[in-house]
């Protein structure tokens, strides 16, 4: 992730197919990554509540190009 536009990332929720969940990550100046939108979504599709811990696993398929993809763990 380099530059300074949004890299859109899918997310796999078995409720949501295809189009229906992704988040946008972007690069920051002191090399971290900052989620720009669809945070709320992903939330309110996981259940996530506060005081719950996530893992979290960004990964790139290697049959899908630059297709990035997020898979979250309640743990």
């Amino acid at each position: 992730m380099l530059g300074a536009e949004a890299t859109k990332i899918k997310v796999y929720h078995p409720d949501y197919h295809e189009d229906g969940l992704h988040i946008f990550l972007k690069s920051v100046k002191d090399g971290r990554a900052v989620i720009t939108r669809g945070w709320t979504k992903v939330v309110r599709a996981f259940g996530m509540k506060e005081g719950t811990i996530w893992a979290f696993r960004f990964y790139n398929c290697s049959d899908s190009g630059n297709d990035f993809r997020l898979s979250l763990y309640r743990l």
